[in-house]
């Protein structure tokens, strides 16, 4: 496998795993007893790479794909992003699925029925506020200006 050094580093894709690794089990695990809050510290640590990793690799060169298929590419106004809603598709499922569920203690039932209601979440945080805070970031941080 011939992997270049910039197919690794995404600048835009740092900030926004960061914030989305710790922003939905905040939400989603804390609040409801099942994930302590030193744990979920602990693991944010493993959460951030493994998020950041499974987005750069694997989720977005498949939601780009999926969204040139299937919806008009590149987006033409702010309200939907086709990458957006595929990344957090997959994410909103992905995630919970290693460290909910393979890793704690989540019962698959839960795992499936909160789907939709974490789909939803993770991408309005993304559209609406992460995606633009990380550009801006990424601008302030690394003198990266980003494409989109």
């Amino acid at each position: 496998m011939n992997l270049k050094i910039s197919k690794l580093w995404n600048p835009i894709g740092f900030f926004i795993s960061f914030f989305m690794s710790f922003l939905m089990p905040l939400i989603f695990a804390v609040p409801f007893g099942f994930m302590p809050i030193n744990v979920f510290l602990y693991q944010e640590l493993i959460r951030w790479p493994v998020a950041y990793f499974i987005v750069t690799l694997f989720v977005i060169p498949l939601s780009l794909n999926l969204a040139k298929r299937y919806f008009t590419f590149p987006p033409k106004g702010h309200i939907f992003n086709p990458v957006t809603f595929f990344i957090s598709l997959q994410m909103s499922f992905l995630m919970p699925l290693i460290f909910g569920y393979a890793i704690g203690s989540m019962p698959l039932k839960i795992l499936f029925i909160m789907w939709p209601v974490r789909w939803v979440v993770a991408y309005a945080m993304v559209n609406f506020a992460i995606r633009p805070f990380s550009m801006n970031l990424t601008k302030i941080t690394f003198n990266f200006e980003p494409q989109h």
